[in-house]
């Protein structure tokens, strides 16, 4: 897909924990899709070995470390888990629809007041221009088919392919949340997505 949009993309398999840091450190993409098993605020090398999300890729990319992407959009795009709970089809509907203002409505974001997010906690005013586009919400479990790949992922590249030429980065992810929101296990779970924009302009591809 990302070739499609015309991104030179660089894959990275099983990666230990430094390796990901070392990848992300020196990398000058402004995309970056980690997909992984995870934790709140964590993510895992195929070593079992933890990086935090902000300490140890997101902040890499701030302008005082990175100011060949200042004032540039930087997205990530996170499919782990960010807990082991698990979430019911009343409790998605909730959280699709606050999602979905969240992305909507500069400034409101109501998943990152639960969740409080060291990201948005203790991120300097001046920086903006991060999109982080997390799998799941704060605290459960992000799903994954066997036979068809994560639920997360799959939406990604099926809105993204089929609405970019009309349609900016913010509104493709509610479509996203959407999306995965209908889905649901044998067992009656959900999964909501969480887009959390300190973006200042609009991003088309």
């Amino acid at each position: 897909m990302w070739q499609q949009l015309g991104f030179s993309v660089i894959t990275h398999a099983d990666l230990k924990a430094h390796q990901i840091y070392t990848i992300v450190e020196t990398s000058s993409c402004f995309v970056c899709c980690i997909m992984t098993h995870g934790d709140m605020g964590l993510i895992y090398g195929s070593d079992s070995k933890l990086l935090n999300i902000k300490d140890h890729i997101t902040d890499l990319f701030k302008e005082k470390d990175c100011s060949f992407l200042a004032g540039k959009p930087k997205l990530f795009f996170i499919q782990a888990c960010r807990g082991a709970q698990y979430l019911t089809s009343t409790e998605a509907t909730s959280e699709s629809e606050s999602a979905k203002a969240g992305a909507q409505q500069e400034g409101d974001f109501q998943y990152d007041q639960v969740n409080a997010s060291r990201f948005r906690l203790t991120a300097d005013p001046n920086e903006p221009h991060f999109l982080l586009g997390y799998s799941t919400v704060p605290g459960y479990v992000s799903f994954r088919s066997v036979e068809d790949g994560t639920w997360y992922v799959n939406a990604l590249v099926e809105i993204f392919s089929g609405y970019h030429a009309n349609e900016d980065v913010t509104s493709m992810m509610v479509r996203v949340n959407d999306m995965v929101t209908k889905a649901y296990t044998e067992q009656g779970f959900k999964q909501c997505p969480v887009p959390i924009v300190t973006l200042t302009k609009k991003i088309y591809f």
